[in-house]
């Protein structure tokens, strides 16, 4: 089984320093000192997702731990950045087998929330959102993500909260399980939240019926925009159509009105032409010239 685990803010305690290292630090520059303190606060990829990877599943496997980031390691700059490439190889492939995943909610509005509100309640009738790791937002898909950690929050204080002495706090996963199954009800948790979030998603049409402003002015800007549309297409179109027979006027013209039938039967053929010529790609001398 997986589990949701909500990861700590990675961060380390203020550095101390010795009286040799403090008479360094007087002699740097403060750009120098600055960068050097960034340094010793700062975190590689490998070790972040060594944290991760810990808050996740537990101990690091041997495959990862031999080769950990965050471990003393006394070789040069290069050997350093080698064994941090080697770690996040071995680290994409361990959960890559654990089947390690992340929930991704985009953006978009109030729209957005809408939709990955049904993408929750459908994976949790599924029973498949308490098996990702991460989750993810962006823009919209923060409002319906930061209501679900909300409910994450409240249900860890709800299980945790008058707990006896020695019974030992619920897990992320069972928490998780918990929010899924209330979110797959028939009667979803926090009623008003959702209800708030669909009446504002119908913000074009807010209220709608045969008497509503609403309603009217959208169906006025349906039309306008289709009216538009045709003003644009429809003369292309009659261009389509006119070209060929003007051309084919143009050929019982040079035949001396002895090619009406002749010219009649290119008409289908002028349709093609036209658009060749429309295009730039054959000038109607040549193609004239092709058909003699």
């Amino acid at each position: 089984m997986t589990e949701i685990s909500v990861l700590p803010v990675l961060f380390r305690t203020p550095t101390t320093h010795s009286r040799a290292e403090a008479d360094d630090l007087k002699n740097q520059s403060a750009a120098e000192r600055h960068a050097a303190e960034a340094r010793k606060r700062s975190f590689t990829t490998g070790q972040a997702l060594a944290a991760e990877y810990q808050e996740i599943w537990g101990d690091l496997p041997e495959t990862l731990a031999d080769i950990d980031p965050r471990a003393p390691f006394s070789g040069g700059r290069d050997a350093i950045e080698a064994r941090e490439a080697k770690f996040l190889a071995a680290y994409q492939e361990e959960v890559l087998e654990r089947g390690q995943a992340a929930l991704c909610l985009s953006g978009g509005g109030i729209r957005s929330a809408a939709f990955a509100l049904g993408v929750i309640q459908a994976l949790a009738q599924m029973g498949l959102l308490s098996k990702f790791h991460y989750l993810s937002t962006v823009s919209g898909g923060g409002y319906i993500g930061g209501w679900l950690n909300r409910l994450m929050k409240e249900e860890t204080d709800k299980r945790n909260y008058g707990r006896r002495n020695g019974e030992p706090a619920a897990t992320p996963f069972e928490i998780a399980v918990s929010v899924e199954q209330k979110l797959a009800s028939d009667l979803p948790h926090d009623q008003d939240a959702l209800r708030r979030l669909r009446e504002v998603s119908n913000y074009l049409t807010p209220k709608v019926g045969p008497v509503s402003t609403d309603t009217w002015s959208t169906a006025a800007l349906c039309i306008r925009n289709v009216l538009l549309n045709w003003c644009v297409f429809v003369p292309l179109l009659m261009l389509m159509a006119v070209v060929p027979n003007i051309f084919a006027r143009l050929v019982d013209h040079v035949g001396g009105g002895r090619t009406t039938t002749h010219a009649s039967s290119l008409s289908p053929l002028s349709y093609g032409a036209s658009a060749q010529c429309l295009s730039g790609n054959t000038s109607p001398a040549a193609f004239y010239q092709a058909i003699r």
